[in-house]
């Protein structure tokens, strides 16, 4: 009996492990779920914007501060697309075809009315939907 229980036990051990190791499953994001009007947020920033992502893969972005009275319209343009996955990359236009800014966003955490992610600086952003 006692070389069954000490065999037993260290193969129950490793079982245990084995299961409670298990990974989760990796987080497939899909335009569908991008698609519409979000406002940007952040801890590190005091300002928020808006970004619209159109099924066409274009977009926009503009200030969410009433003080700056910048409509959607007149928000500077952008494209999108998805990468590996979860990853999420937007360049901003200037005037003609010049890229303002690229944006990178890891996204970690997606629900139907927001998402959650993190730049290559590791700096955290929430998106909030406005409009589907």
């Amino acid at each position: 009996m006692n070389k069954l229980k000490r065999h037993i036990l260290p193969v129950a051990a490793l079982l245990l492990m084995a299961v409670g190791c298990t990974p989760e499953p990796a987080l497939k994001v899909t335009d569908g779920q991008l698609t519409g009007k979000w406002l940007r947020t952040a801890d590190h920033e005091s300002y928020t914007y808006y970004y619209r992502f159109d099924a066409d893969h274009g977009g926009a972005t503009w200030s969410a501060d009433p003080a700056e009275d910048v409509s959607e319209a007149e928000g500077k343009p952008l494209t999108w697309q998805l990468v590996d996955d979860a990853r999420l990359e937007v360049t901003i236009h200037g005037e003609g075809v010049v890229a303002l800014a690229y944006e990178n966003y890891n996204i970690s955490r997606i629900a139907s009315d927001n998402f959650a992610c993190a730049d290559d600086w590791k700096r955290t952003y929430t998106f909030k939907r406005v409009t589907p």
